[in-house]
């Protein structure tokens, strides 16, 4: 039944793009249309041009795919929906084979199905540098329609897949399907849509539909030949038609959310239906990629935890200056990622006439490791040590101090100023607290 998982409103424009591919695509296999080789490429032009050529139908063609379309729609509304589409290929079949309407297209003629097994073969390793790149494409967006079948049917109990187990899942399938001279497969739209239609509640739907595709196969191969194309586009028309009723209002309530991710899934959803689906799903990688950096860089920002009475710290607004023989608290919140670095000094509290005073930044779960965190790091501490001041870490873990010691940052900064987080919250933040009153009151009439 494909890779299932939980719904995602990051896949919403891929969704929805592949189900106006789907069907978009199965228009001109539909209507037979005459003139669809002169056509430009792009799906919605190719659509609109076979819309406004009537003319050029094939109408036995047309008949029997409007005819499929009717038929199955009807199919679906009684108690027969579970078997809709199986029925309509099978009726579509009988439909065309009976009254020998020779001008709509069959699957024989474009391909015939032998009835027996394909033979174990070698691959032949010297077309690697030949097809490596092209695996690599194939492979990544599998693995992109895949995640998007999961968002777009998710497990009917509401379980969380192992996406890491679905991909091992086809990779392997794969593999073991190269000995066999098989095609790149992966997780489909379509394919799970006909699957969940046809009643599928499991992944299981989709070993028992391999396990009848060997006996069909085997036992009545050449049969399969008599499909009608135009049944079969009809089919892909509802499902795709189908995948975007479902994904309508959750795209809806993207713009609500975020304008800038919607409008990210409008891009992605135009470059699906004006160039290509493969291509829609990198753009929609390389711009989700983008707004990550962009709100990575733009999220982080900070407060000052102060202590009240009881011994409780309370979150307050960062105080624009720090006093002399005095302490600050400072509490990151949001990505702390590498651009985000150069924006720390804004969350700081003027230090410029201030002597004898701390500066504690708790990074609980907010460990600033990356080259530029450090190089900040270690500058900030080695100018406030030349002022006479402080700069205090709480909440680190321990991988993270190892990390900072293996880079000479502890022997720089100090091993004093690194405090490692403590199973009771808060305790290692109060533990430099209190090492930092005892450093002011040790140094408040230095000179």
């Amino acid at each position: 039944m494909g890779s299932l998982s939980l719904p995602s409103r990051e896949t919403l424009g891929t969704n929805i793009t592949a189900g106006m591919t789907v069907a978009l695509v199965s228009i001109p296999e539909g209507m037979a249309y005459a003139l669809v080789a002169g056509v430009d490429p792009i799906y919605l032009i190719k659509a609109i041009d076979i819309t406004l050529n009537i003319a050029q139908w094939d109408l036995a063609t047309a008949s029997v795919g409007f005819g499929s379309i009717a038929v199955l729609v009807l199919l679906k509304r009684t108690s027969l929906k579970r078997f809709a589409d199986v029925l309509i290929i099978v009726i579509g079949s009988v439909v065309v084979l009976l009254l020998s309407l020779e001008t709509v297209e069959i699957v024989g003629d474009f391909a015939e199905i032998p009835r027996a097994f394909p033979t174990p073969v070698l691959p032949d390793l010297t077309l690697l540098p030949v097809l490596a790149a092209g695996a690599v494409a194939a492979g990544i967006v599998g693995l992109a329609e895949s995640s998007g079948v999961g968002s777009a049917y998710p497990n009917p109990s509401g379980k969380r897949s192992s996406m890491s187990r679905d991909f091992s899942g086809q990779g392997l399938g794969n593999l073991a399907g190269s000995f066999f001279q098989a095609m790149p497969a992966g997780g489909s739209l379509s394919r799970t849509g006909i699957n969940v239609s046809g009643g599928a509640s499991s992944r299981w739907a989709g070993v028992f539909a391999g396990g009848l595709m060997i006996v069909f196969v085997a036992l009545f191969g050449p049969l399969a030949e008599l499909i009608p194309m135009t049944v079969l586009a009809g089919l892909l028309l509802i499902i795709g038609f189908e995948v975007m009723r479902r994904e309508w209002p959750g795209m809806v309530e993207s713009w609500r959310i975020s304008r800038l991710r919607s409008a990210a899934m409008i891009a992605v959803i135009l470059v699906g239906i004006f160039d290509d689906l493969t291509v829609a799903i990198f753009a929609g990688v390389g711009l989700s990629l983008a707004i990550y950096v962009y709100e990575a860089a733009t999220s982080a920002h900070s407060y000052e935890l102060i202590h009240t009475k009881d011994e409780k710290l309370e979150e307050r607004p960062i105080r624009e200056k720090l006093g002399s023989n005095e302490v600050a608290i400072i509490q990151l919140r949001g990505n702390i990622y590498f651009a985000s670095v150069y924006s720390f000094e804004e969350f700081l509290p003027d230090m410029s006439d201030t002597h004898n005073s701390v500066i504690i930044m708790r990074e609980c779960d907010r460990d600033t490791v990356s080259l530029t965190a450090v190089d900040w790091l270690v500058d900030h501490a080695k100018r406030y040590r030349e002022r006479g001041n402080r700069l205090m870490f709480s909440g680190l873990s321990d991988e993270t101090v190892q990390l900072y010691r293996e880079l000479g940052v502890v022997e720089e900064v100090g091993e004093d100023n690194f405090f490692i987080k403590k199973p009771q919250l808060g305790a290692s933040t109060r533990e430099a607290y209190e090492a930092a009153k005892v450093w002011i009151e040790e140094n408040r009439n230095a000179p």
